[in-house]
């Protein structure tokens, strides 16, 4: 019975053991399985990163080369056929070919990325001349898609967020009807800011999608509206939905919802493009219905009271058809070189480049918001979409149309969507005067100062004039007091680099303004052909005199394209009031220098001091001697002299001689 009972136990344990095994064995199993799943997920992330990065490098040669051009693989595209991932060597093949549904409007692109265990593929749809800047200049006929220069218009410094990978707005944004009541700027948690679209669906869970981030402490913004002409486009304003503002590079464009007009079928939205600092490209409407976007995308921007003036910077009526280029936004500015000045070609002539929007910069209709500043005097920024008319109009033909369409036009009162124009009958937009044509010059350092042919190339450098503002100061004084300084260069000074033929940079600091006790002036720079606008401001940092004229010391230039004179600087003692002009009178002194000391005349010179006022004396020469000698002056001075006044001698050590007698225009002094 022992030995059967050992026997049970043994048996048992060989079951218990064989039981145990087939459980382990499941279990590891099991666990592989979940390990290789979970490689397998990690490799098929890393792969739809590098799809989705070869798709934003798709996008942006949209942005310089055409569709035919991309199609035919010029440029290459995937830029890379193989990548080594953190887990996988991948292999990367794309293609891109013509919608068979949209004809030439619209190119389907694929992305592949395999490896050893599988494969991703990601789809997209580029559209033609939706993303296009030629970087061509205003007013060109040359079709869109055909950049010669392959350059891709600058960023700026924003990026998109991470709910708009590559620009891709996410739907919720898209469908929205007004966008720019659902969108707002916020302060990022690591610094700068940030342009978030809340859904505030459930509100006690309100969902944030980030759109667009910028490092710095404002978005720069360009605003205006889309006005749509009913009758030529049969385009409902129910329809606002479809419209869509776009720009060429890393920018966000909310609209409105539609902003009907009593007695017209014609309706406009409101829009706002938000940028970090240093964008510059195109701006773009479309409205985005397929089988329609070329009939409807023609535009019609400038000002109906404007004419052809022969340049590029023209604000004349101009209609832009889908191929044109579009709205162009560019300024500039001095050639800098870094950490020396401005740079110069080699006759001494500064040069000028393409720069763009300054930070928190604020272009078109509204309020500006925290760390902006409202840009004066650039015009507003509005569009009209048509559809062409029959016939086969010419291109001067096109812009007349354009000109009576938009003279036509008169808005009544609304509530607007753009900051402090939100209240009742407080909308900003009123009619197409004052308009921007498709070209509009950027303020760069306090001026507009656009070249009036814009060079085709974004690159491209081009010469600069400079304009002299001059003017005569009125002081008692004849030694300077007054400093004069231009909006352009704020400091005073330019430093200007010349680069020789080995590259080496010499580099000089000069005035930008000279002065003298009764004269000053000034150079101003701007692009060859092109005007100056902006401000010149005099200072003096004598507290006992101050600047009566031009009020606060600063005159403005709306626009110089040559010199020109400037207002005459009126200088008073503190505590006097503009306007005061003391009567004045012809004074002989004679003084007397009692000291064991001869003076020089000539080191001096000479002035009657009243009521702190200095009025100069004719210059002497004479030696004054020592030990009761006199000598004798002529100077004009106010006729309130008395001896509560003195004599200035104004030298390497100024000297005070005491008035002694007032007697006619008789005047004795001694010293001490």
């Amino acid at each position: 019975m022992n030995f059967s009972q050992r026997g049970f136990v043994l048996i048992e344990a060989i079951i218990a053991l064989v039981i145990s095994a087939v459980g382990l064995l499941g279990i590891a199993l099991f666990t592989s399985n979940m390990i290789g799943e979970s490689s397998k997920a990690k490799s098929e992330s890393e792969a739809i990163s590098i799809a989705q990065k070869e798709i934003e490098v798709l996008r942006g040669y949209a942005a310089s080369y055409s569709l035919s051009s991309i199609i035919s693989d010029e440029p290459v595209w995937p830029v890379s056929t193989s990548v080594s991932g953190t887990r996988e060597n991948y292999t990367l093949s794309g293609d891109v070919v013509w919608s068979a549904i949209s004809g030439t409007s619209l190119a389907d692109a694929s992305i592949t990325v395999s490896w050893y265990e599988g494969s991703v593929t990601l789809n997209t749809v580029i559209v033609e001349d939706m993303f296009d800047s030629k970087a061509q200049g205003g007013n060109g006929d040359a079709e869109a898609g055909g950049n010669p220069y392959a350059l891709t218009p600058p960023t700026g410094g924003a990026q998109y967020g991470d709910d708009a990978p590559g620009g891709n707005l996410p739907d919720i944004v898209t469908l929205t009807g007004d966008q720019i009541s659902v969108v707002s700027v916020q302060q990022s948690e690591g610094g700068g800011v940030k342009l978030v679209y809340t859904d505030d669906t459930d509100p006690s869970n309100p969902i944030e999608y980030e759109l667009l981030t910028y490092n710095g402490n404002a978005f720069s913004e360009i605003r205006g509206v889309v006005y749509v002409d009913f009758s030529s486009t049969n385009i409902p304003s129910t329809s606002f939905n479809d419209l869509v503002v776009r720009a060429s590079d890393t920018g966000v464009c909310p609209r409105s919802d539609a902003h009907t007009i009593p007695g017209s079928s014609d309706w406009f939205v409101e829009y706002r493009c938000f940028f970090g600092a240093g964008w510059y490209g195109n701006i773009d409407v479309l409205y985005d219905v397929v089988s329609e976007s070329d009939t409807y995308r023609n535009q019609c921007v400038g000002d109906p009271n404007e004419i052809d003036d022969g340049t590029d910077l023209s604000r004349h009526p101009n209609w832009i058809e889908p191929l044109d280029d579009k709205r162009e936004y560019r300024g500039y500015g001095l050639a800098v070189v870094a950490g020396s000045g401005y740079e110069a070609d080699s006759s001494g002539n500064l040069l000028y480049v393409a720069q763009g929007l300054a930070e928190g910069a604020v272009y078109g209709y509204g309020l500006a918001e925290a760390g902006q500043q409202l840009v004066i005097g650039d015009g507003n920024h509005d569009f009209v979409l048509e559809k062409q008319p029959g016939g086969n109009p010419s291109s001067a033909e096109l812009d007349t149309t354009c000109g009576t369409v938009l003279s036509t036009v008169t808005i009544p009162s609304y509530a607007g969507h753009f900051p402090g124009t939100s209240g009742a009958s407080s909308g900003a937009f009123t009619s197409f005067t004052g308009n921007n044509g498709d070209f509009v010059c950027l303020e760069v350092n306090g001026a507009f100062s656009c070249p009036a042919n814009i060079p085709s190339s974004l690159g491209a450098v081009t010469s600069a004039s400079i304009y002299s503002i001059s003017g005569t100061i009125s002081q008692a004084l004849t030694s300077p007091l007054v400093s004069t300084a231009t909006s352009q260069f704020p400091t005073g000074v330019i430093n200007n680099c010349i680069r020789d033929g080995n590259g080496n940079l010499s580099c000089t600091s000069e005035p930008i303004c000279t002065n003298t006790s009764s004269s000053f002036l000034c150079s101003v720079i701007a692009a060859s052909g092109a005007t100056w606008s902006g401000s010149i401001t005099h200072s003096i940092s004598d507290a006992n005199y101050s600047i009566c004229a031009p009020s606060g010391g600063m005159q403005t230039f709306p626009s110089i394209s040559g010199s020109v004179s400037g207002a005459t600087v009126s200088v008073i003692a503190s505590g006097a009031s503009c306007g005061e002009t003391p009567a004045l009178g012809t004074y002989t002194v004679v003084m007397t220098n009692n000291t064991g000391t001869t003076y020089d005349l000539a080191d001096y010179v000479e002035y009657i001091v009243v009521d702190s006022v200095s009025y100069a004396c004719t210059d002497s020469t004479a030696s004054w001697k020592k030990n009761g000698k006199t000598v004798t002056l002529s100077c004009d001075a106010p006729t309130s002299l008395d001896t509560s006044d003195s004599i200035l001698l104004d030298g390497a050590t100024n000297i005070t001689v005491t008035i002694t007698n007032v007697s006619g225009t008789s005047v004795t002094a001694s010293y001490p």
